[in-house]
């Protein structure tokens, strides 16, 4: 398939197509406004979240979900409402309110609070029998996995060579924090999700490659960048994807997939001996270091009972007194969803994405609807180092997983079935 015949087979015909164009053009948005010009990137920004809102406002609803799953969703629905009303009527947050009505709709659409809440509702737009055009998603993947490794050797070269200090404050220009935020261009917008690499059994040899260069990549980035909260999850993912493999592979002696595992493990062992004062220095500098503590008893002593039960709306800020000013968010993704929408909230996202995860790991046939429960899973663990809500592609996969894990349709697919509907996908790039 030529360029031209790619671009043409990912024009929108079904809701989850818009939706995944959407976030492409929010997230070209966040590239283009660091690398091009501000104005450009917010520009592109804005068309995502129009188009977004658009189709969540006009298309016909539906309610997908069955048993505790929609019982929890409807009560995360009806918080959702109450605290966007709160936060455009009643909240005080200067964060949002200072600006002209041009800048606050910038500011709107651009935030990293708004959307992420609200991306939930996307549920409401597919019927309990919906069948996602896999095909589609397989192509756009692979072309966004494309995309991401042509900008990777500049993005890794730029942050091999980016000049900052561990001294000064996290959001100051040249200190770590933008390092950490800047350093790697902002490919990170055109990473693919973990679960095309968990679509091993699926997708053609190519499309595999690409999606395993693809997180190693943004792993090799985590590492030197000192994350150590997303190195540790990425590594889980590796892991997930390995046991259930193992699990379900019949053809292949289990002694010798353990026998490779921990020839893998051992291979890690070294390169990190290895390069332990080189590449993987800073990472070990931090391991140990409490980066959390203060900014989190600044959080407790700042939020009184009523915070604590419905949250302080989407623009919601605490006091921290290590920096002497107001911040919108915390390095532990949990307390930044209370910090916005309470205790209330805070159950009700946990526990449907909870009750997907364990269904579509216990009650399926196959590798295919387990993946998207390991996303599900994956992205509770991540809310205690970071992980918090996105409109990204990740977080797009997590919600079509918990409609997925929900559905009849896909928990009772064999393997031979699931193979099926990705062949539209198969043959390109």
């Amino acid at each position: 398939m030529n360029i031209g015949s790619y671009i043409t087979s990912l024009r929108p015909r079904k809701v989850e197509h818009s939706i995944l164009i959407s976030i492409f053009l929010y997230s070209l948005g966040d590239f283009l406004g660091y690398n091009v010009h501000e104005k450009v990137g917010a520009l592109f920004s804005l068309l995502g979240f129009c188009l977004f809102l658009k189709i969540l406002l006009f298309k016909k609803k539906y309610f997908p979900l069955q048993g505790w799953s929609l019982f929890f969703y409807l009560l995360l629905i009806i918080d959702i409402i109450i605290i966007t009303i709160y936060t455009f009527l009643f909240s005080k947050s200067e964060l949002f309110f200072s600006e002209s009505i041009k800048e606050k709709l910038y500011t709107l659409s651009g935030s990293s609070f708004v959307l992420p809440s609200i991306m939930p509702l996307m549920l409401l737009l597919f019927r309990k029998d919906h069948q996602m055009d896999i095909g589609y998603f397989v192509r756009f993947m692979t072309g966004l996995a494309v995309l991401y490794l042509c900008l990777y050797p500049f993005a890794f070269f730029h942050m091999l060579f980016f000049q900052y200090s561990t001294r000064g404050y996290f959001g100051q220009e040249g200190s770590y924090g933008d390092f950490v935020t800047n350093s790697s261009l902002h490919i990170s917008a055109f990473m693919t999700p973990f679960i095309m690499y968990y679509f091993r059994r699926y997708i053609t040899d190519r499309q595999w490659l690409y999606s395993m260069l693809v997180s190693i990549g943004a792993l090799l980035i985590a590492i030197y960048t000192a994350r150590r909260g997303r190195t540790v999850t990425y590594l889980m993912y590796y892991g997930f994807f390995y046991l259930l493999y193992f699990i379900k592979n019949h053809s292949t002696s289990k002694m010798l997939l353990i026998f490779r595992g921990i020839l893998v493990l051992l291979l890690i062992a070294l390169v990190v001996i290895y390069n332990w004062d080189g590449f993987f220095s800073l990472i070990v500098e931090r391991g140990t270091e409490d980066t959390r503590s203060g900014v989190e008893l600044s959080f407790f002593m700042d939020m009184d009972e009523q915070s604590w039960i419905w949250g302080r709306g989407w623009f919601g800020q605490y006091f921290d007194l290590g920096t002497g000013e107001y911040r919108a968010g915390l390095e532990t993704g949990y307390l930044t969803l209370i910090l916005r929408g309470g205790m209330i909230y805070l159950s009700c996202y946990m526990l449907i994405l909870l009750f997907s995860a364990i269904r579509g790991l216990f009650c399926s046939k196959n590798i295919f609807v387990k993946s998207f429960a390991v996303m599900i899973l994956m992205s509770l663990f991540e809310l205690y180092p970071f992980g918090w809500p996105a409109f990204d592609f990740k977080f797009f996969v997590i919600w079509m997983g918990v409609l997925i894990c929900n559905s009849k349709y896909y928990l009772k697919m064999d393997e031979s079935r699931v193979k099926s509907i990705f062949i539209k996908g198969r043959s390109i790039l």
